[in-house]
């Protein structure tokens, strides 16, 4: 079995949850990933900007977020039956796919789970 384990950060980056300001791009997002893992697949999507020294940050138009750098935390249901590494390459797959149709996203974590 081969795990695939990253360290933590030394630093902790404060970031917006801007989703519902994208809410194309949300939709985008799940669709492309359902087309890696399967229809229905993918779910809880999160976009983040990182935060500036203001507490406030100015939203742009949604339609500009080819132009930012944003975060993204999605979950997906994997099938529980297989193994742990063919759930590591669906959620690298699902990320080169994300971050060719998206190359402003900075940090993407993919959550596999088993459907409830």
């Amino acid at each position: 079995m081969t795990t695939h384990l990253e360290a933590p950060s030394a630093t902790v980056v404060r970031r917006q949850d801007v989703t519902q300001h994208y809410p194309e791009m949300a939709e985008r997002i799940i669709k492309l990933a359902d087309e890696v893992a399967g229809p229905g697949s993918a779910h809880d999507v999160h976009l983040y900007r990182p935060s500036t020294t203001s507490t406030q940050l100015e939203l742009t138009n949604g339609a500009d977020h080819h132009h930012e750098e944003l975060d993204l935390v999605l979950h997906t249901f994997l099938d529980p039956h297989i193994p742990l590494s063919q759930a590591h390459i669906q959620a690298e797959e699902i990320k080169r796919t994300l971050r060719h149709e998206y190359p402003c996203l900075g940090s993407v974590a993919i959550h596999t789970e088993p459907p409830e």
